[in-house]
């Protein structure tokens, strides 16, 4: 099991306004409501260095450069991604993740978990990989 880069760059539609896209209309996508919440990330800032027990996560990102961060068994995987490039990132339960803007501007996260936020027993646990 590993992480998927769902590709959107051609599910988004521009005008004069800018764009619009639904970056978790996704074959396999829960149809039940989790818990989603969105952030941003000043440049060089990082996000994550967790995992989560339990639940899915999906990320979309977008604004500027970054990179995110996975690990597989003892390797910390990196994928950079640049401001024109549209994916959402499907992140398994168990696997260790972080993002970090590699712009010089402010960018956006918009994460979706496919159980609700539940603050007594967190489904999220600290690991360090930047």
């Amino acid at each position: 099991m590993s992480v998927v880069f769902h590709n959107l760059n051609d599910k988004f539609i521009y005008d004069e306004r800018g764009w619009v896209a639904n970056p978790f209309r996704l074959p396999n996508f829960p149809q039940r409501f989790g818990h989603l919440h969105a952030v941003s990330l000043e440049a060089g800032a990082v996000r994550g260095n967790h995992l989560h027990r339990t639940c899915r996560e999906w990320l979309f990102i977008f604004g500027g450069r970054y990179s995110i961060f996975w690990r597989e068994g003892d390797e910390v995987k990196r994928r950079i991604m640049e401001k024109e490039e549209y994916f959402t990132i499907e992140i398994p339960p168990g696997i260790v993740h972080a993002v970090r803007n590699e712009g010089e501007s402010v960018i956006y996260l918009l994460s979706y978990q496919d159980a609700d936020l539940d603050t007594v027993k967190a489904d999220t646990e600290y690991y360090a990989i930047l």
